[in-house]
């Protein structure tokens, strides 16, 4: 998912990918990485497109207007939900042997979207997309943010939230894909994506920042951690920079 940005900036992204996509240098892609992009405007007033292959960013609850109504529901077994074509099952394979050989080798092949493939998480954000669609469509004045299984729903009007909120049950149901209901949170205050929503204010839920880094695993963890804070808190970039010496192996900082 993409850093948040201006409408000014979105309109200019929609264009300069577009016209990249009309001189061939972009097509439609279910590639397993999503690195954000972003827009320069340089001197003479054109826009310059840019991308970060550093580190993803996730979906910002920022952008809900304060005082909205807020429904997080999760989708039930996503990927498991989301059938293969029954000409690719067999791409999808695997055996367990029998102890000793004492009988034939199992074989069985996935008929849904296996977790472990590298690509199914870009999968299941297509076809939970597809489903909401029509309702980005029809509800024009709400805001629909979906992450994996994870679908956030927010309108000024409760009554027309409650009405979105019973359509994307439905809509959902339509292609397969049913919520849990012990997980569905109505506001006024809501988890999602690791933030706390209320009327007011988004807020980053608690967790630990280790003070010592004994691995490269935990130089990961971290810097992914403050990468997502500072969304919340500036970090300043110099700061940053000497936890990357640690992902590239450049010593203590």
């Amino acid at each position: 998912e993409q850093w948040p940005m201006t409408e000014e900036k979105q309109a200019a992204l929609v264009e300069l990918v577009q016209r990249e996509v009309q001189l061939g240098h972009l097509e439609p892609s279910t590639s397993p990485w999503n690195t954000p992009v972003f827009v320069i405007k340089k001197k003479s007033g054109a826009w310059r497109l840019l991308q970060d292959l550093r580190a993803p960013g996730l979906p910002s609850p920022a952008i809900i207007p304060k005082g909205q109504g807020t429904i997080v529901v999760d989708i039930k077994d996503c990927f498991f939900s989301i059938p293969l074509h029954p000409g690719d099952r067999e791409r999808f394979a695997f055996s367990i042997p029998e102890r000793n050989h004492q009988a034939p080798t199992q074989w069985y092949q996935w008929k849904v979207l296996p977790q472990g493939m590298k690509n199914s998480p870009t999968l299941c954000q297509i076809a939970v997309g597809k489903a909401l669609q029509s309702l980005r469509r029809g509800y024009p004045g709400a805001t629909i943010i979906h992450y994996m299984d994870d679908i956030l729903l927010s309108h000024q009007d409760e009554s027309v939230l409650q009405c979105l909120y019973d359509q994307t049950v439905q809509r959902l149901s339509e292609y397969g894909l049913h919520i849990s209901p012990n997980k569905t949170q109505i506001g006024p205050s809501v988890s999602y994506l690791g933030t706390q929503l209320t009327p007011c204010a988004v807020t980053a839920q608690g967790f630990m920042i280790p003070d010592q880094v004994y691995t490269l695993h935990d130089a990961q963890k971290l810097v992914g951690k403050l990468l997502w804070l500072r969304n919340f808190i500036p970090i300043a970039e110099d700061e940053m920079n000497l936890l990357y010496q640690l992902l590239r192996g450049g010593g203590e900082p």
